[in-house]
């Protein structure tokens, strides 16, 4: 059977984690599966260095009490970000949720791939190949956290904005990091081209057909 899940901080903000799950309880009527990022939840959750299995477990515990289980940890760092130190940090913040994942119950733990933007926008520093290799500095340290800590790392792309910008760039990132312990987190959306999906021709139309959609 289908399951669908659901972005915990597309409900708003809260003060507890019971809040939170007895919200996703009364809109969706079911047990929940959720994508967690914690601190866009809960805005005065402790501080990454201040997380403990014994903290996170908690968190867990009460959301479980409303049916939601979490299937996925959000951690959305810049491993591109221009300032080294704050890079360094987002990769220990990384490194620290996937140490975590008995806690969270999940070995799943996402980012998107950074820009040279150091508030997270559009920079077109980007797309500059040597930023790429300082992403892959940055993965090499988050796989290996990942198979130190029986997790995985996932990667999610977005088109045009961030250093993974491209189905072709993701490939490339999947072979020069063959582990198992590093896998795609796949939003559509986010990887399709900001002129629209383009037909056989190159040409992106209003309404692309069924044929690009597929070729896509």
């Amino acid at each position: 059977m289908i399951r669908i899940g659901y972005r915990a901080h597309d409900f708003g903000k809260f003060n507890t984690p019971a809040e939170l799950g007895k919200t996703i309880r009364e809109k969706t009527g079911e047990d929940s599966f959720i994508q967690l990022a914690l601190n866009k939840s809960f805005p005065t959750a402790r501080s990454w260095q201040e997380w403990d299995e014994e903290y996170i477990h908690n968190v867990i515990e009460e959301l479980g009490k409303y049916g939601v289980s979490v299937k996925i940890v959000g951690c959305y760092i810049q491993p591109t970000h221009p300032d080294e130190e704050k890079r360094k940090s987002d990769i220990e913040r990384f490194k620290k949720s996937l140490s975590l994942n008995r806690a969270f119950e999940c070995k799943l733990i996402a980012t998107e791939t950074g820009t040279r933007n150091p508030k997270g926008g559009y920079s077109p520093e980007t797309a500059d190949p040597k930023y790429i290799d300082l992403f892959y500095s940055s993965l090499s340290e988050m796989v290996d956290a990942a198979e130190k800590y029986d997790a995985y790392t996932l990667i999610e792309g977005v088109n045009h904005q961030h250093t993974i910008a491209s189905l072709e760039r993701m490939k490339n990132m999947m072979d020069k990091f063959p582990s198992n312990r590093l896998k795609v987190l796949f939003d559509p959306i986010n990887m399709v081209d900001y002129s629209g999906i383009r037909e056989r021709d190159g040409v992106p139309l209003q309404h692309p057909t069924k044929e690009a959609c597929r070729d896509f």
